[in-house]
């Protein structure tokens, strides 16, 4: 064989070779990506299936909340403090937007509606875009509960892919009303803090469910059904807190604020043998339709309930306790008399009497209305911590009181076995111990109601939807803690203690029983302050049979005398005066009177409601200039105390049936607004200024007369 022909051979075999060696590689590679699309089927079908099937049913599916109403909370008479009133919320649908431009295809783009939208809605326009570009959903909830304003604007733009829907917002009906005791919602209406918070469950309801398949420009398939799951709306909760009370409480308190630039001013008002709340107010408070979201520090300050959560040296209104405590253990009468000279000496410590002059001889009774410190220094020792503990512990200090609120603190009560006889001293006038508000007030009431403890509550019951009592809270005894005999004795000494020697705490025409008190303040690293104290006054009145109990408590008062005397017992003696007024009707409690239903006047003329309310043996009030009774407030039916006021609203129609039809309010001046209002029997209330941009009944919607209406003005 020649050399060429063998050369021949062998190119050809090396040829073979490569071409089985790139055969082999195809082979090789082409099984890697077979066995790499088996791997990624296996991954789809078996290991991410449901992942997958989630993001088809979010393409084909609108699965959409159908919320539920949260129920209102409701004053004693049923008047709404707060309640739910509709909303819009914008929302953005991806396949309705082009995602770019292409090709001269007239159209607006995801980039557009992000750069018009974004402004409107105060949002970051990247954030807008991103939502715009989004294709595994049909519909994105892109801001919550916007104005009127920004929605008009909206509908202006004309933006495809951007649309409304309907939504909820609380409304607060008195803005500052009660505000830290209501607490308030997130956007969401989920309750954040006070009675939101802790009867979130009952106001919430159940949202319901709309399911339907949509086609990939969101529109619905023929022959679908949409299945849907209607809401259960949530039940009212009606409160133990009397809206006038309440109300001129708050005005009360703010009067103060102004008078003394205190640094804080607290009152409760509760009925003593009930344990009910009718007003807890503090000042400064806050506006629980505009707060400060984005600033959580003080939104925290603001919403803090302190007469539940902060604690306070009492002062002189625990020698009450002291008092009580003493006579019912045995060890001292009213008639027993102490020498007061002006201090007390205790294992080498000295305690001051208050009074630059000592107070002499003087008996027990004397002693309490002159706030003696070394008289109740030798109670506190004679009786011991072993048996003096046992009272304070009975009469509520050192545990929570109850009351139906998240955060109550337990106060600070040191540990008896820590006690020497100089703390023991000291607590026996009311330092070295540390009650919140509710805590003394409830411990006082416990002391002049015939000696039990109750439990405090701000809830009276809980109405389903449907109008059926889900829950009642009634009065609760949590133990008896003095005798009777002791605290008609208490009720006695209290009385003389007022009538005696607190005249800025005397009401003409009936009896008032209390005790002030004056405490030290401490700064921030814990040393006294010479300048400030805390004064305090709990009074109560009749004081035969008390009725009601008021405590106010004034922090940092900015005045020369800023005693309890001085400071905080007129605060208290103009609430007690008002709520008499409103409530007891006479000098002492009438019992042969029997409370009276409150008649219905509606659409009745103002002289034929004038005849039905003087028979029924109550007062009448006229808010308006119009010739019928439109709303009243109390409403039918409410019982009531004889004597007691009812305040009806005027319009200019006389309606025999009690139903509107809701006018539309839109765009009219505030004014003109509340005329329209009152003509038709509406109670209005009004949240900003100018023009009329929302209102929370819709038009030509037939309601009752006296509905609320929310209305936003912008």
């Amino acid at each position: 064989m020649s050399v060429k022909k063998k050369k021949g051979i062998n190119a050809l075999q090396k040829k073979r070779k490569q071409e089985t060696g790139r055969m082999l590689w195809f082979y090789i590679g082409f099984s890697f990506l077979f066995v790499l699309l088996l791997v990624k089927l296996f991954s789809i079908q078996v290991l991410d299936v449901d992942g997958y099937r989630q993001q088809g049913n979010n393409q084909w599916t609108a699965n959409l909340a159908v919320p539920a109403r949260r129920g209102r909370i409701l004053d004693r008479n049923m008047n709404p403090l707060a309640q739910t009133a509709a909303s819009k919320t914008v929302v953005i649908r991806p396949q309705e937007i082009k995602s770019k431009d292409a090709g001269g295809v007239v159209g607006v783009t995801a980039h557009q509606v992000a750069a018009q939208l974004a402004p409107i809605l105060d949002m970051d326009e990247d954030y807008v875009f991103e939502q715009a570009m989004r294709t595994d959903m049909l519909e994105i909830w892109l801001k919550r509960q916007v104005s009127y304003e920004q929605e008009q604007k909206i509908i202006a733009a004309d933006l495809p892919g951007v649309d409304f829907v309907d939504d909820s917002k609380r409304y607060y009906i008195h803005t500052h009303f009660l505000s830290q005791t209501l607490g308030y919602t997130s956007i969401d209406g989920v309750g954040q803090e006070g009675l939101e918070a802790r009867y979130n469950t009952e106001l919430a309801g159940i949202d319901g469910r709309s399911v339907s398949i949509k086609s990939p420009n969101g529109d619905d398939l023929p022959f679908s059904e949409t299945q849907f799951t209607p809401p259960t709306d949530g039940s009212d909760i009606v409160l133990t807190i009397d809206y006038v009370i309440q109300n001129f409480t708050d005005q009360i308190l703010e009067e103060a604020m102004k008078e003394y630039d205190a640094d804080k001013i607290e009152a409760i008002v509760m009925e003593p043998d009930t344990g009910k709340i009718l007003a807890m107010a503090k000042k400064p408070d806050m506006d629980n339709n505009n707060l400060p979201r984005n600033d959580a520090e003080t939104l925290m300050e603001l919403s803090r309930n302190t007469l539940i959560t902060d604690v306070f040296e009492p002062g002189s209104t625990f020698k009450v306790i002291t008092t009580a405590s003493a006579l019912d253990m045995g060890i001292t009468t009213l008639d027993e008399e102490f020498e007061c000279q002006g201090s007390i000496t205790i294992d080498s410590s000295t305690i001051n009497c208050w009074s630059e002059e000592p107070h002499g001889v003087q008996d027990l009774q004397t002693a309490l209305k002159n706030s003696c410190n070394p008289v109740f220094v030798s109670l506190g020792l004679r009786m011991g911590t072993d048996r003096f503990y046992p009272y304070i512990y009975n009469f509520g200090f050192g545990e929570k009181t109850g009351i139906d609120l998240y955060g109550e603190s337990v106060g600070i009560v040191t540990n008896e076995k820590y006690i020497q006889n100089t703390d023991l001293a000291r607590i026996s006038f009311g330092q070295s111990i540390a009650v919140t508000p509710i805590q003394m007030i409830n411990a006082v009431a416990a002391a002049i109601n015939g000696g039990n403890l109750m439990q405090p509550y701000l809830v009276r019951e809980v109405i389903g939807p449907t109008g059926e009592i889900q829950m009642e809270n009634h009065p609760t005894v949590i133990r008896r803690v003095i005798s009777e005999d002791t605290s008609r004795l208490m009720r006695d000494c209290l009385y003389y203690a007022v009538e005696e020697g607190v005249p800025s705490a005397r009401i003409n025409g009936v009896t008032v029983g209390g005790k002030t008190g004056t405490a030290q303040k401490y700064d921030e690293t814990g040393k006294i302050m010479e300048d400030s104290h805390i004064a305090s006054f709990v009074g109560f009145l009749p004081a035969e049979k008390p009725q009601m109990i008021v405590l106010v408590v004034v922090d940092g008062a900015k005045t020369e005398n800023d005693s309890g005397t001085a400071v905080a017992a007129p605060i208290a003696q103009r609430i007690m005066k008002e709520a008499y007024n409103y409530i007891l009707t006479s000098p002492l409690t009438n019992e042969e009177k029997e409370n009276t239903l409150v008649p219905d006047i509606m659409g009745k003329s103002i002289g034929e409601a004038s005849a039905i309310i003087q028979r029924a043996g109550l007062e009448l009030e006229i808010d308006g200039d119009m010739q019928y009774i439109r709303s009243q407030v109390p409403s039918a039916g409410t019982t009531v105390i004889p004597g007691s006021k009812v305040t009806g609203y005027t319009g200019a129609e006389k309606d025999d049936n009690n139903y509107i039809i809701m006018p539309y309010l839109i765009g009219m001046k505030e004014k003109e607004a509340k005329r329209v209002a009152q003509e038709k029997g509406l109670i209005l209330v009004c949240t900003g200024s100018g023009r009329v941009g929302k209102q929370s009944v819709a038009p030509g919607e037939q309601v009752p007369t006296g509905t609320t209406v929310i209305i936003e003005l912008n």
